[in-house]
């Protein structure tokens, strides 16, 4: 499990709820997504984890964000998960958030990694 996502769960659902539809509600085509570690991953943990993405970028072009945020190196794979299932990655972000999306409004994704190449 993710250590942040799961502190960030610990707020109420209303606030939640509230935080995401104003900023879906500012940003009609951008999608609120939360980011986290798996605790068993070697990977870095990320500096910022909520992001308002755009609903066109496919997943693969965010894991790519994803990477370089968290500076991985070209032998480590990343895997990110939504609700313990692996991310089709040719998907669009609106796609994948719109049918997996929390109750409160938000996506969660965790992400862990493993080196493949080496």
């Amino acid at each position: 499990m993710s250590s942040y996502i799961d502190e960030f769960q610990k707020c109420s659902l209303d606030s939640r709820k509230s935080d995401s539809s104003r900023l879906l509600s500012k940003y009609p085509d951008r999608c609120c997504i939360i980011v986290g570690k798996n605790d068993d991953s070697d990977l870095p943990d990320l500096e910022k984890h909520k992001f308002l993405v755009p609903s066109g970028l496919t997943m693969s072009q965010f894991q790519y964000v994803i990477r370089k945020k968290i500076r991985c190196r070209p032998e480590q794979g990343i895997y990110m998960f939504i609700n313990k299932k692996l991310i089709p990655i040719t998907q669009s972000v609106g796609n994948v958030f719109h049918e997996n999306k929390h109750e409160d409004g938000y996506l969660y994704i965790r992400y862990t990694g493993e080196n493949t190449f080496g």
